[in-house]
C-alpha cells in the first residue's frame, strides 16, 4: 500500500531549496521509473618518413601495443606489432584491417582505430577524408592501445616516426585525455622482456594491482628493477612528445562564455517559458492525493531543485547554465504529474484509463514529426545556423528513438496481457514505465524547439563553398557509432559472458536503469528511418545525420568511460566513483581547455556559438557537484567541443586555432 502521509511540497524560495539533486537526466527517468514500479508493485627516435612508391604517398608508422593475457596466478604481458599508413586523398574516410591470422584482429581494436582516427582528426582539424591501413602481426583486441594508436595515427599524419623502444597503454577519450586500463605490470614485464627502455601508463596509474598477487604495485620502481622508465601521462599532447620527441600543436587561448545581448535575451526568454512550465506541473502535483505526493516526493524534490537553481543561476546573469537547468527542471517536474495521475489509475484498478494515459502521451511522437518538418524547410545561412539546425535534429532523434523504445515494451506488456501471462494490475504497474519515456519523449521535442530559437538567425561566417557537407557529416556518425561499438565490445559483450547471458538480453536490461544506454541502442537503426523521412537527396538530412553524430559521440564515449573506463559502478551497475581521480580530473580540465578553445576560434571567426558557451557555462557549474553532475560536465564539454570543430569544418577553418 502506498503510505497516507502528507508531504507538502516545498515552497520556490531559495531559502527552502533542496540541496542539488544527485542524479542526472543521463539516468533521471529510469530511475524514477524503477522506483515508481516499485511503488505501484506495493501496491623510438623520430625521423621524417618519406612517401614511398608501395604505400602511394603514404606515410608508414610502425607501433607496438601492449596486451595483457591470462589469469591469475599465471597473468602474463606482451608486445604486439603494428603498423598505420595514411593515404590522403579520396572522397571519403577510409579505415582498412590487414591481419596474418583468421580473425587477428578483434572488434575491440577495430573499434579503437576508428576512435583514433576520430580523434587525431578532431584535435588537429585533419581532413576528414583519406585512408588509414591498420597492419597487425598476430592476434590483437581490446581498447588500451588507444592512446598509442591515436598517437601513430598523428604521427603519420604529420610524417614522423615513434620512437621503436617506447610503448604505452591507455585508452582515449574525445578530448584526447588518457583513460586508466588493466593488467599493467604484467604489461610492463612484458615490454621489458622484449627491449623496451619507456612504457607510458595513464596519469593517476602509478600504483596497480598486480594481476597475480593482487597487491598494489609501485610502477615507476618496478620499471626500474626491469630497466624500464615508466611516466604518467594524461592526455595524448604529453603521450606524442615523449613518443615522437615532436611537440603536437593544440589550440590555445579561452573563449568567453559570456553571452552578447541577443543571445542572453534569447536564452532568458526560453528559460521563463521552461520556468512557467514547470510551475504549471508544480500546482498540478500539489493537487494530487497526498499519498501520490508522499511516494513522489523525491523525484518532485529533485525537479524543485532543477528549477531554483535555474531561478538562482538567472538572478547571476548565468542565462546559459540557467537555461539547462530550467528545462531539466520542468521536464522532470512534467514526468512526476504524468507518473503521479497514472499511480491513482493504478490504486483505483482502472486499467482503461491508463491504456488512455499512455496512448494520450504517444502524442509525444506527433510533436517530434511537426518539429521535424518545420526543420526541413529552415535553410541555414551560416554556421551558427548551421549548428541550431543540426542540434535540433538531434533532439528530435533523440525523442524518435525513445518513443520507439516505450513502442516496443507496449508492445511486450500488450502481448503479456493478451496471452494471459500478467494480469490487469500487473499490466497497469507496467505501462507506468513507458508512459514515463513518452512524457520525456514530449520534452525533448521541446528543448529542441527551444534550443532551435535561441540559436537560429545569429551572426556568423558562411558555410564554406568548399565543405563536403555529406562527407562530414559521414565523418563524426563513424566516430559515434565506433564509440557505440568499443562499449558494446568491451562492456556488453563482457558482462554477457560473466554472466552466461546474451548480449542482447544484457542491453536490454541496462537501458532499463539508464536512459542514455536507451537512446543509443536504437540510434543507428533511427538515424536511417530520419533521414528517409527528410527525404532522399534534401540538404537537410545531412545536417540530420550530424545532429545523430554530435549527441551520440559524446553519449557513447562517456558511456564507455562510465563503464569500462574510469567509473566505479556498485552490483546494479550505478555510479558510485571515479577508479582515478588524478585521471578523471585531467579530462575534466582537458575537455574544458577544449571547450574554451573552440569558442574562441569560433568567436573569432564572427560566429555566435550559442550552443558551445551554454554548456561550457553549465559544465563550469556542474563539475562542482558530486560524481554524477562531474560526469553531466564531463558529456557536455566533450559535446560541446565536437559541436564546435563541427562549425570549424562547415566554415573552412578546421586548422585555425592551433600553436605548437
Amino acid at each position: 500500500m502506498i503510505a497516507t502521509r502528507s508531504t507538502p511540497m516545498p515552497s520556490t524560495s531559495p531559502t527552502r531549496a533542496p540541496a542539488r539533486a544527485t542524479r542526472t537526466r543521463r539516468r533521471w527517468v529510469a530511475v524514477m521509473a524503477a522506483g515508481t514500479l516499485a511503488l505501484a508493485g506495493a501496491a623510438c627516435s623520430p625521423q621524417r618518413v618519406e612517401p614511398s612508391a608501395s604505400t602511394s604517398g603514404g606515410q608508414t608508422v610502425p607501433f607496438h601495443p601492449l596486451y595483457f593475457s591470462g589469469a591469475a596466478p599465471n597473468a602474463t604481458g606482451g608486445v604486439s606489432d603494428a603498423d598505420v599508413t595514411f593515404q590522403r586523398g579520396g572522397d571519403v574516410l577510409r579505415v582498412e584491417f590487414s591481419e596474418d591470422q583468421v580473425e587477428g584482429v578483434g572488434d575491440q581494436i577495430r573499434a579503437a582505430s576508428w576512435s583514433a582516427v576520430t580523434v587525431a582528426s578532431l584535435l588537429t582539424g585533419a581532413p576528414v577524408t583519406g585512408t588509414y591501413r591498420f597492419t597487425y602481426t598476430g592476434y590483437a583486441d581490446g581498447p588500451s592501445a588507444g592512446t598509442l594508436t591515436t598517437v601513430a595515427v598523428l604521427a603519420a599524419q604529420r610524417g614522423i616516426t615513434i620512437d621503436p623502444k617506447a610503448t604505452m597503454t591507455g585508452t582515449i577519450n574525445p578530448d584526447g585525455t588518457v583513460g586508466p586500463v588493466g593488467g599493467i605490470p604484467q604489461k610492463l614485464q612484458g615490454a621489458a622482456d622484449n627491449g623496451f627502455t619507456t612504457v607510458l601508463v595513464p596519469a593517476g596509474q602509478r600504483n596497480d594491482v598486480d594481476a597475480n598477487t593482487g597487491n598494489l604495485v609501485d610502477l615507476v620502481e618496478l620499471g626500474k628493477t626491469l630497466g624500464v622508465e615508466v611516466a604518467e601521462v594524461a592526455n595524448v599532447y604529453e603521450a606524442y612528445s615523449t613518443l615522437t620527441g615532436q611537440t603536437l600543436p593544440r589550440s590555445t587561448g579561452s573563449g568567453s562564455d559570456r553571452l552578447d545581448d541577443e543571445v542572453y535575451a534569447k536564452f532568458k526568454a526560453q528559460t521563463g517559458l521552461a520556468l512557467s512550465r514547470y510551475g504549471e506541473d508544480e500546482s498540478r502535483f500539489l493537487n494530487l492525493p497526498d499519498a501520490i505526493q508522499e511516494a513522489l516526493i523525491d523525484s518532485a524534490l529533485e525537479a524543485q531543485g532543477n528549477a531554483q537553481r535555474a531561478q538562482d543561476l538567472s538572478d547571476q546573469g548565468l542565462q546559459a547554465g540557467a537555461f539547462e537547468a530550467a528545462w531539466l527542471g520542468a521536464a522532470e517536474m512534467h514526468a512526476v504529474v504524468a507518473t503521479g495521475q497514472a499511480l491513482i489509475d493504478v490504486v483505483n484498478g482502472d486499467l482503461a484509463a491508463t491504456v488512455n494515459r499512455v496512448t494520450g502521451a504517444q502524442s509525444a511522437e506527433t510533436d517530434m514529426y511537426a518539429l521535424l518538418d518545420s526543420l526541413a524547410t529552415y535553410d541555414p545561412a551560416n554556421i551558427s545556423d548551421a549548428a541550431a539546425l543540426a542540434f535540433a535534429y538531434g533532439q528530435a532523434l533523440d525523442s524518435y528513438t525513445l518513443s520507439v523504445f516505450a513502442e516496443n515494451q507496449l508492445a511486450g506488456i500488450s502481448d503479456a496481457y493478451d496471452q494471459g501471462q500478467i494480469g490487469d494490475q500487473e499490466a497497469l504497474t507496467q505501462l507506468l514505465v513507458p508512459l514515463l519515456y513518452f512524457e520525456f519523449a514530449g520534452s525533448m521535442v521541446d528543448y529542441g524547439r527551444s534550443v532551435f530559437e535561441v540559436g537560429r538567425d545569429l551572426a556568423g561566417p558562411a558555410i564554406s563553398d568548399n565543405v563536403d557537407l555529406e562527407g562530414v557529416a559521414d565523418f563524426f556518425r563513424k566516430g559515434a557509432d565506433a564509440n557505440w561499438a568499443a562499449f558494446n565490445d568491451v562492456v556488453i559483450h563482457s558482462i554477457a559472458v560473466q554472466y552466461e547471458a546474451s548480449d542482447e538480453r544484457v542491453v536490454t536490461a541496462l537501458a532499463d536503469s539508464d536512459l542514455e544506454i536507451a537512446i543509443s541502442l536504437t540510434q543507428q537503426q533511427a538515424i536511417d528511418g530520419l533521414k528517409q523521412y527528410i527525404g532522399a537527396g534534401e540538404p537537410n538530412a545531412a545536417y540530420a545525420q550530424l545532429g545523430y553524430a554530435i549527441g551520440n559521440y559524446a553519449r557513447n564515449a562517456l558511456l564507455l568511460y562510465k563503464y569500462y573506463s574510469n567509473g566505479e559502478l556498485d552490483e546494479d551497475f550505478q555510479l558510485t566513483g571515479v577508479k582515478s581521480e588524478r585521471a578523471f580530473n585531467a579530462s575534466l580540465d582537458l575537455g574544458q581547455e577544449q571547450l574554451s578553445s573552440i569558442v574562441k576560434v569560433l568567436q573569432e571567426k564572427g560566429a555566435q556559438p550559442a550552443y558551445q558557451a551554454a554548456l561550457l557555462e553549465s559544465a563550469d557549474i556542474d563539475r562542482n557537484g558530486d560524481v554524477d553532475d562531474k560526469f553531466e560536465a564531463l558529456r557536455y564539454y566533450w559535446a560541446g567541443f565536437v559541436s564546435g570543430r563541427v562549425m570549424a569544418y562547415l566554415g573552412g577553418f578546421a586548422g585555425s586555432g592551433f600553436a605548437d
